[in-house]
């Protein structure tokens, strides 16, 4: 009867962790939104999927899909493979791996691990933002700020033999976002010159 009622106690305590502990797949485009849970995301084909919310633990793109973060945690890793793109504007994520000819753009969000592109060198990262500082200590390590003036270090796992972050032979680009006065006055132009042409 003892041993019945542990049971029945460990299957109690353990059922919320189970129930949270799901895989989707995605074949077709979709959303991930606040509230969702899950441990497992992939995304297959040529399928886009956005998250806006809600907590993952591990994300794996592949084929020719798209996966999106504006918002919501990532705890463990992203993997991006084959033709995929990844794009993240907002967020946090644990680790980054890119492979084969995979495409990440990064504009935003915290990158709270490591940001790998394969080995050997396969996926390419676009990193857009401000004020770029790159130092080496068992790693690259990119800082620099986003538009909106947020503060983003970015740990690059590598070796000395690296390549340094946006050099020609790099597989990482380092995009200068403009300011908003040089921004400005590249919209004056090009609507003069429309003015002028019309």
């Amino acid at each position: 009867m003892e041993t019945r009622l542990w049971k029945i106690i460990f299957a109690i305590l353990l059922l919320p962790v189970c129930a949270n502990a799901t895989t989707i797949d995605f074949y077709n485009d979709g959303v991930i939104t606040d509230g969702n849970v899950f441990n497992t995301v992939n995304i297959w084909n040529d399928a886009n999927v956005t998250m806006t919310g809600g907590t993952v633990y591990s994300v794996f793109s592949r084929d020719s899909s798209i996966f999106n973060l504006q918002s919501g945690d990532i705890t463990g890793w992203i993997t991006v493979r084959d033709a995929s793109n990844l794009k993240i504007s907002g967020g946090s994520v644990g680790d980054l791996e890119l492979y084969n000819s995979a495409v990440a753009i990064i504009s935003g969000g915290n990158i709270t691990g490591t940001l790998a592109t394969g080995a050997p060198i396969s996926g390419t990262v676009h990193i857009y933002g401000e004020n770029f500082e790159l130092s080496f200590d068992g790693g690259w390590l990119i800082e620099g700020n986003w538009a909106d003036e947020t503060p983003f270090a970015i740990h690059y796992r590598s070796d000395s033999s690296t390549p340094m972050p946006g050099s020609p032979d790099s597989n990482i680009f380092l995009h200068t976002i403009p300011e908003p006065a040089t921004l400005s006055l590249l919209l004056i132009g090009i609507l003069g010159i429309r003015k002028f042409r019309g």
